[in-house]
């Protein structure tokens, strides 16, 4: 394709998004709520999906199988749910279960597990829960010589259960359970409005990172 109609090309992809935009004009957030409020406004469903690990489903990132075949334990995805009863749950996919140590200090809830390696740096990244309704702040994997460990900021001092379970999907999970209850939600990282679950004006969708679970949990533990 010759210079010519490259620019003719482009020229016509401005203007068709130029006729595109006229279809749906600019609308700040105040002005939405105004039409909303007024019946002029559509409600807007925010979609949440979810295409991490759920526990029971095996795991489908690249090589993670070959884990299996290496010595220690090895943590192959972490990952945070709301339950249906209301409690919430930080659980771990493992190649076979932990050994751990528990140490809490000034809301700050620490598992140490021996010989344990962390697959991918990404599972290093941190859980940010401030949005929901868990005595969690966040939570973050980091390696410490041999060992990994699941470092958990609380909102609150708040009672934690601990098991772990091998299941047919060939992984183990160590689950840490949180009680149900009225918790703080937003913080530090930037509160959101206090818009309606299920109502979001435009350009205020929240993305869901792949690791939280926002809908409910159906997973049988």
């Amino acid at each position: 394709m010759n210079q010519k109609k490259i620019a003719v090309t482009l020229v016509m992809v401005v203007i068709a998004g130029l006729a595109m935009a006229r279809l749906a004009p600019a609308q700040s957030s105040s002005e939405w709520r105004d039409a909303r409020e007024s019946g002029a406004a559509p409600a807007f469903t925010l979609v949440q999906s979810y295409h991490g690990t759920t526990p029971g489903t095996g795991n489908n990132l690249p090589k993670v199988e070959e884990l299996k075949g290496k010595d220690g334990s090895w943590i192959t995805w972490p990952g945070f749910m709301m339950k249906t009863d209301g409690s919430s749950r930080i659980f771990l996919q493992t190649t076979s279960p932990l050994e751990y140590l528990q140490k809490t200090k000034n809301k700050i809830v620490t598992l140490t597990f021996k010989d344990t390696s962390i697959y991918l740096s990404n599972n290093q990244n941190p859980l940010v829960t401030l949005h929901f309704n868990t005595p969690l702040r966040k939570a973050h994997l980091k390696r410490s010589k041999k060992n990994a460990e699941l470092v958990m900021e609380m909102k609150v001092d708040a009672p934690i259960s601990i098991m772990q379970v091998s299941i047919e999907d060939g992984y183990s999970y160590l689950f840490i359970d949180f009680p149900t209850g009225q918790y703080p939600i937003g913080g530090e990282y930037g509160a959101r409005p206090s818009f309606d679950r299920d109502e979001i004006p435009p350009g205020e969708d929240m993305p869901t990172p792949d690791n939280l679970q926002v809908t409910d949990s159906e997973s049988p533990f």
